[in-house]
């Protein structure tokens, strides 16, 4: 099953969760650094990390990515690798589109 996230205007500033808590096993918690990792899924940029905005930022059983910019209609492939305290690598990918805000 592929994960998506609602699609933002390259204007907006967000932050994507990843939330690991249904994979931790009792008294188990994320540790560590998280990695992210971020991909073009569909369209063209030739600098998609520049949509990463600062460092991932752990918060119990979540990784908090704060995402910026991106080329309207093209789409990013976004995965974070967390660490447990049980010595667990965990990995969640998801797809973020850049779609133009419209004004009504």
């Amino acid at each position: 099953m592929r994960r998506v996230y609602d699609p933002k205007s390259p204007a907006e500033i967000v932050t994507l969760t990843f939330d690991f808590a249904g994979d931790l096993v009792a008294g188990e918690t994320l540790t560590g650094t998280p990695v992210i990792a971020i991909s073009v899924d569909d369209g063209a940029d030739a600098t998609p990390g520049n949509v990463l905005n600062g460092a991932a930022q752990l918060t119990a059983g979540e990784v908090l990515q704060s995402v910026t910019g991106g080329v309207n209609y093209a789409a990013y492939l976004i995965t974070a690798l967390a660490d447990t305290s049980a010595g667990r690598k965990l990995e969640l990918a998801y797809r973020l589109a850049i779609r133009p805000a419209y004004t009504h």
